[in-house]
């Protein structure tokens, strides 16, 4: 039997359908400040935006907003940022749910920006822009020391496209302990199409092990219950080997 390729989405453009996994993740996780480098169509930024609006939270999107063709004749030139605006819907704008920002994200200006937006502190990023090295690491960069505590940060095209493949790679092997990274490599799983094996990767914070707290439930051990102070400790301990400053 022949399944359904699911990663063609409305537009017919030949992507992965990645925006239901994001928007519910950051409904699960309840982020609240929300940026994404690489607005391209706007469609990601518009799923983004359905979320924030339910959860309460903002959406802010940076581009330099140029005419490109991505795939070839066939497929539209991308918008300018009025177009862009209309097509993920005005009322976001409107409401303040939405900002997007022309800018380069090289420059800068950029980190003034994105500190001013956020207050200095991002919850969920989204890095979709520049897919060059250097472009992946300048986006990370700008970014991560902004990161709240809990946050998170995804990746885009980082099976597919060389820079960011290869930007994973310098993560795993410079981990200084304080984050996780979990890649999604294979995107519409074995057979799909090529292209359709994007990647996605997600650099989560390591503070929950030093929150020395969080468990609500200790019942399942009813026979031989957790000491949840050893456990604590057990967690810091092993937070402080991981750390790299510290070997």
């Amino acid at each position: 039997m022949k399944l359904k390729n699911n990663n063609i989405r409305k537009g017919g453009y030949p992507e992965v359908n990645w925006s239901p996994l994001l928007k519910s993740y950051i409904d699960f996780c309840n982020y609240k400040t929300i940026i994404e480098i690489g607005v391209q169509y706007g469609e990601t930024t518009k799923d983004f935006c359905e979320v924030a609006r339910k959860i309460g939270g903002k959406v802010y999107g940076y581009d330099f907003f140029a005419p490109i063709r991505y795939y070839g004749p066939k497929y539209p030139i991308t918008p300018q940022q009025e177009e862009i605006e209309r097509l993920i819907g005005e009322h976001y704008f409107l409401d303040g749910t939405c900002k997007l920002t022309k800018v380069d994200t090289h420059s800068d200006e950029f980190s003034d920006i994105l500190k001013s937006d956020t207050d200095g502190c991002i919850d969920f990023a989204f890095i979709d822009a520049c897919h060059s090295y250097d472009g992946v690491k300048n986006d990370f960069e700008k970014v991560f020391p902004l990161l709240s505590p809990e946050g998170t940060i995804v990746f885009h095209d980082t099976f597919s496209h060389a820079g960011p493949r290869k930007f994973m790679l310098e993560l795993y092997k410079d981990n200084d302990g304080t984050f996780d990274l979990v890649n999604l490599p294979f995107g519409g799983g074995p057979g799909c199409e090529e292209y359709s094996r994007i990647g996605l990767a997600f650099l989560v914070k390591r503070s929950y092990l030093t929150s020395e707290g969080g468990v609500i439930n200790n019942g399942h051990d009813d026979h031989n219950p957790i000491n949840l102070r050893s456990l604590y400790n057990e967690e810091v301990e092993w937070y402080s080997d991981q750390l790299k400053d510290n070997k």
